[in-house]
């Protein structure tokens, strides 16, 4: 027991995003000069702590910054789920009962239709909104979704669905 806990304790100094929430959004630059930021943990991150990140970026880093990597907070957030398949309900109602009906995987024809306005779909969400006023705040704006393995996970209730999710930030012009 004395050995398990030893090992759980190496581990989270080992990594401290699973104990700092903070931490938990990490800003990178990458060789070419563009930077992102990504998730750094496992669990479902916060969109308080992504806020206050792009709030915190100095002059230099906003300059840099290309894409938000949302892949962690888009599957595991529970309210960003909602808001998605409310917006499908209420712009696409006929192809979300198509891809609900179907398997709901990745390579299902059913599922197509839907897949192409996805993004539509994520930027016209509350959560998404909120994160492209934050972006206002510093200069950028949203300017795209990209998305890979678009599909359904039809287990869950509600729904669930799953895409690796970028969204491509640029220098908002006034």
């Amino acid at each position: 027991m004395m050995k398990a806990l030893l090992m759980l304790l190496v581990a989270l100094a080992a990594f401290p995003e699973f104990v700092n929430a903070e931490n938990e959004w990490k800003f990178t630059k990458g060789d070419g000069g563009r930077a992102s930021i990504g998730v750094r943990t496992l669990h479902a991150p916060s969109l308080g702590n992504l806020l206050k990140l792009i709030g915190n970026l100095d002059e230099k880093d906003r300059q840099s910054l290309d894409q938000i990597s949302f892949m962690h907070f888009f599957q595991k957030d529970a309210t960003l789920q909602q808001e998605l398949l409310a917006q499908f309900k209420k712009d696409h109602p006929d192809a979300l009962k198509a891809a609900l009906a179907s398997g709901g995987n990745l390579h299902n024809p059913k599922v197509r239709p839907l897949r192409a306005v996805f993004p539509e779909a994520v930027l016209e969400t509350p959560t998404v909104k909120k994160i492209d006023r934050a972006l206002e705040a510093v200069g950028y704006k949203i300017a795209e979704v990209s998305l890979e393995k678009f599909s359904i996970d039809k287990t869950k209730d509600p729904v669930t669905f799953f895409s690796f999710v970028m969204l491509k930030v640029k220098p908002k012009v006034e």
